[in-house]
């Protein structure tokens, strides 16, 4: 079930948390001593946890009693036994550090991310949720990992779920975290100090005390000697070496006192050791207690050579006051940074690693490639007992980050993208860059004032770079950083700048109210000429942001603004209030409906209302005080035509629904249920039914009733229920004379048919009904519908002649060919010729030739008039319809003169010839017999037409037949196309005004001739070409065309082929008939 190699699982996974507890289990893993632990795996209270679904185990122990390396072989132990049996068992985990200010949204965030990367449900559960936030730019809320675990916990077999070291969590996590996991259906294992277990889990769980037994310490010490080659090497060049490890194996195992911690620091002092005299006074003197081993270890580390001691101070001052855990290159840049300058000197960085480590005594842990603390209890002693040498650690931290940063050209970005990637991509290069960018606002405001360092490095920002709502980055001045991270001062407010805008046309205000700080707005509203309304480039106002975020204390102050435009629209046209309703901030909303004169309808995106936005949330409250306020429109429609009613009864729940109900007239109520019938929600139907009073066949102004509507979308369902209350009308019609069973037939929902047949009765209207819906099943192609009208329905086609006629007819000309098919099995002995010739006739028309070959053979064939059968032609022709054309040119029963006319006079080839029919056009110059020149109404021939209609192709394929006439005229119209063409070269040489008289009809002769040479492309050939000698433009011919070229009007001809960019022996077919 795993899919977590999938690019797309990645970026979800980043996208849900950067928390990734996996590398802290692989170290843990990778630093425990083989055979550690042992003993809780094998214990019964263990094993009753694991086969039992939604217990809870608690391991309890003193620090450093080894809870994180019991946790990391229980994980190792889940995923090896319990998940490798079957792939459908989950297993997450949670590593709490002190160090780590989470949140209840970032640990159920971090659950959520672990379950997506394992198991592809769950990743096509997350999916269509991550695809609607990342289209905002937005995360997934607390509300909905919760409803994803909840829903995760059902699709999945089993679920464990760690929390380790759970007392380092915020106590206001600890409950919550304890509430919403117990109500899953999971295995929880937490370990934690005895003292900070809450007393809300105890009763519940099995508690485990964890304490490090002997054989745990003796399996760390032989450990420890394996891998240190030194202190193995001191041991074996001592007389008695087992004796001097049974004697450091019984002190360790008696003052560590079942503490991996206390033991671990008792081995790095030992390992101190280069003589066997040191040795023994080391044993003899082993402090007893961790805040004893601790000051011992610092006194070791202030023994050092001052170099080494001035690196180790420098190493805790960013170790202990730092807001993550850093990375080795992030520390080694950290350390060589000056403490006057704040500058990197990189003559200073410390590369070697283990000289890190060392100069700490044992009392910082490198993993991977991070760096921290050995524990938790080690932050407290070095608060205590190390002398850092910084006065002010975050004052110094926060000007070396603000150094750094200017150093880097931050405060003027030198990007041109704006994706937060490509920022990231600029800062991931350069040690502890990233770290500063992101953390150097945080240290400013731990600091007893803010630095100057700071003050000068927001002071210089001119394109300070920001990630805005996860997915775009805005460049911000000064007076923007300054408001964007909450500083106030008033050295960054002048009237100058108070409201220029970022490049995303944000201003001050507008950043300091999307981050809800009551301060900077208070402090930003007092500046003189400050605009309250302004707009960022999504039209998005600070009021708009601050209701949508939820900050009430800034909505409060911005509403006491003067000229503060409470109904401003943002993007998509949403309102402050609509963006606090569809964020359910109740308090805001009460807020906002307290402004005289608000407008508590206008529509936003996709036509919602603040009170449709209430409703799809479901919350109650806020829907009270909307329905409370003055004016509130609760017919209101959106987008799709569904009112708050509407969405309630889809959406819930019930209440929702009722207070709705009561709110609204009987119009409304009727106009919801007609909606949700057309939706199909069957469950929405009963519930509007179920509350009385609501009229079941009200129609909407189009006439449509809900069973109209239902049977229209072919709800089966709805229909059953609607088709169950009293006084339905089933034969209730729309504006246009359509009933249900009328609807429901043109659409072809056979189901739907069935039940309202067997609804409906005998009478006259409900027979009139059925015919009706056997031409619109045979409209629309429906042959089981058509069948079960014919038969079930009881519809005589025989006793309705037009019924019979315009089924046919309908049928034919959409190209239905099994209607066809059934009405020749069902009736075809009885069927009016003449129906049959119109059949056919539109059938051709609309180019369906399958229904023209059926036509053609029914009753054996021969049954069409010649006149029909050339009527077909010409209408297929003329529509381009080569399938259908050729049909009726190879009927075995009829021979069609190809040089027939219709009542204009013209033939099949002119109109095709006329309307740019190519393929037509060919098919028809092949056929035996065939005359190209005969002409049509006005006296034009097929090449005629389509010369003026600019059709190139067709004009190329005429002119390369044999008997092609150029000499043909139109009579009063126009002289021959030699004459035409001659007419258009002498114009060409001079201005029209100078080449033709006045004559009216000469200038339109003229005109008609140009327009139509335009069009082909003639003009530009003439106009390029009336000086190139015949002879070079014959050379451009084959040999075997040459000598066809004998008259005038040849070279015009020949003109007009070589103007148009044809490829004529691969784009027109060769034949006998052609030059």
């Amino acid at each position: 079930m795993s899919c977590l190699s999938s690019p797309e699982v990645k970026k979800m996974s980043i996208w849900l948390t950067p928390l990734n507890y996996r590398p802290i289990w692989m170290d843990a893993i990778k630093k425990r001593a083989p055979g550690t632990c042992i003993w809780f795996v094998d214990g019964d209270k263990y094993k009753s946890w694991v086969n039992t679904a939604g217990a809870m185990l608690c391991g309890v122990g003193l620090p450093g009693a080894g809870k994180t390396t019991l946790s990391s072989i229980v994980i190792e132990h889940l995923q090896k036994v319990v998940k490798g049996s079957n792939p459908a068992h989950c297993v997450a985990f949670v590593f709490f550090r002190h160090t780590d200010r989470v949140t209840v949204r970032d640990v159920l965030a971090s659950i959520v991310r672990q379950m997506v990367e394992d198991h592809t449900p769950i990743f096509a559960l997350v999916k269509p949720i991550h695809g609607i936030h990342d289209l905002h730019g937005t995360q997934m809320s607390e509300e909905e990992c919760l409803d994803v675990l909840r829903q995760a916990s059902q699709m999945l077999a089993r679920c464990f779920i760690s929390l380790d070291a759970f007392d380092e969590a915020p106590k206001e996590v600890q409950l919550q975290i304890l509430h919403i996991l117990s109500s899953l259906n999971v295995n929880l294992l937490v370990t934690s100090r005895p003292s900070a277990l809450p007393s809300e889990i105890v009763p519940r769980a099995t508690v485990v005390e964890i304490v490090a037994d002997n054989n745990d310490i003796k399996i760390l010490i032989d450990e420890t000697i394996r891998r240190n080659f030194e202190f193995r090497d001191l041991l074996r060049n001592q007389s008695g070496q087992l004796d001097w490890e049974r004697r450091i194996i019984s002190t360790v195992q008696e003052k560590s006192r079942g503490m991996f911690l206390l033991a671990a620091l008792q081995l790095e002092l030992l390992q101190g050791c280069v003589n066997t005299h040191e040795l023994r006074e080391t044993l003899d003197g082993m402090p007893e207690g961790v805040k004893e081993m601790y000051r011992r270890t610092i006194k070791r580390i202030q023994g050092q050579p001052m170099n080494s001691f001035l690196l180790a101070q420098r190493i805790f001052v960013w170790l202990l006051h730092a807001k993550r855990s850093l990375r080795v290159s992030e520390l080694q840049t950290a350390v060589a940074i000056c403490s006057k300058s704040y500058k990197l000197d990189k003559d200073r960085i410390v590369h070697q690693e283990d000289r890190l480590v060392a100069v700490c005594c044992g009392l910082i842990a490198i993993n991977r490639d991070r760096v921290g603390l050995i524990h938790y209890t080690t932050y407290d002693a070095l608060k205590e007992l190390f002398p850092l040498g910084v006065g002010h650690p975050h004052s110094f931290i926060a000007s070396a980050c603000t150094q750094l940063l200017l150093d880097h050209q931050c405060h003027n970005y030198p990007g041109k993208d704006e994706y937060p990637y490509q920022l990231r991509n600029l800062l991931a290069p350069h040690p502890l860059l990233e770290y500063s960018y992101t953390n150097w606002p945080a240290h400013a405001k731990e600091s007893e004032q803010i630095p100057d360092a700071v003050i000068t490095f927001i002071d210089q920002c001119d394109r300070y770079p920001v990630i805005f709502r996860h997915k775009e980055i805005d460049l911000l001045q000064s007076i923007h950083v300054a408001a964007w991270y909450r500083f106030q001062d008033r050295r960054f407010l002048t009237p100058f700048i108070v409201n220029i805008p970022t490049k995303r046309g944000r201003t001050a205000l507008i950043l300091a109210s999307y981050n809800g700080d009551v301060s900077a707005v208070g402090f930003l509203l007092s500046a003189p000429g400050i605009n309250v309304n302004a707009r960022d480039r999504d039209g998005n106002t600070s009021l708009i942001w601050a209701s949508a975020r939820g900050h009430e204390g800034v909505v409060r102050l911005l509403l006491q603004a003067r000229m503060i435009d409470v109904d401003a629209k943002g993007q998509h046209g949403d309102t402050a209030l609509i963006k606090a309703s569809e964020s359910s901030h109740e308090s805001i909303v009460r807020l906002l409906l307290q402004v005289p004169g608000i407008n508590v309808n206008l529509k936003g995106k996709n036509g919602y209302t603040a009170l449709i936005h209430t409703t799809l949330r479901g919350h109650e409250g806020i829907l009270r005080s909307l329905l409370e306020s003055n004016g509130i429109d609760v017919a209101a429609e959106d987008g799709t035509g569904a009112t708050a009613l509407a969405w309630a009864s889809i959406r819930g729940p019930e209440r929702v629904t009722r207070l709705l109900f009561a709110a609204s007239s009987p119009g409304v109520c009727c106009r919801a249920l007609r909606w949700v019938a057309g939706e199909g929600n069957e469950g929405a139907v009963k519930l509007l039914i179920g509350f009385g009073g609501i009229d079941i066949n009200g129609q909407d102004a189009m006439g449509r009733t809900p069973l109209i509507k239902a049977s229209q979308s072919g709800h089966e369902g709805v229909i059953r229920v609607l088709l169950a209350v009293d006084g339905i009308d089933i034969n209730a019609r729309d504006g246009s004379g359509n009933t249900a069973l009328i609807q429901a037939s043109t659409m072809g929902h056979k189901a739907v048919v069935q039940l309202l047949l067997q609804s409906g009765g005998e009478t006259a209207q409900e027979l009139a009904n059925r015919e009706l819906a056997l031409v619109g099943a045979s409209t629309g192609g429906h042959e089981e519908v058509v069948r079960m009208l014919l038969t079930v329905g009881g519809v005589d086609l025989k006793a309705r002649e037009q019924l019979w006629r315009t089924a046919w007819i309908n049928a034919s000309e959409n190209g239905h060919d099994r209607i066809i098919r059934l009405f020749l099995e069902l009736g075809g002995g009885d069927v009016d010729v003449q129906w049959l010739n119109f059949a056919l006739v539109q059938a051709c028309a609309q180019g369906h030739e399958r229904v023209a070959t059926i036509l053609l053979r029914a009753r054996g064939g021969g049954l069409h008039d010649v006149g029909t059968q050339q009527t077909a032609l010409m209408r297929a022709a003329e529509n381009g319809h080569q399938a259908a054309v050729r049909v009726l040119l190879e009927s075995p029963w009829t021979k069609l003169d190809a040089n027939a006319k219709n009542e204009l006079g013209d033939t099949a080839l002119i109109r095709a010839s006329e309307n740019g029919c190519t393929a037509v056009t060919e098919l028809l110059l092949g056929v035996k017999g065939i005359d190209i020149n005969l002409k049509g109404r006005d006296g034009y021939t097929a090449l005629m037409r389509a010369y003026i209609n600019g059709h190139k192709v067709i004009v190329a394929l005429l002119f390369r037949m044999r008997d092609f006439d150029i000499d043909a005229n139109a009579g009063f119209r126009t002289s021959s196309l030699n004459e035409m063409f001659n007419r258009i070269f002498t114009a060409m040489k001079a201005r029209p005004d100078d080449s033709l008289n006045a004559d009216r009809t000469e200038r339109d002769d003229y005109d008609q001739d140009l327009h139509g040479a335009g069009k082909c492309g003639l003009g530009e050939a003439v106009a390029v070409r009336r000086t190139t000698p015949v002879d070079h433009l014959i050379s451009g011919l084959p040999e075997d065309r040459q000598g066809k070229i004998i008259r005038l009007h040849d070279l015009f001809r020949l003109e007009f082929v070589l103007s148009s960019d044809f490829d004529f022996d691969s784009r027109l077919p060769m034949s006998s008939r052609y030059f």
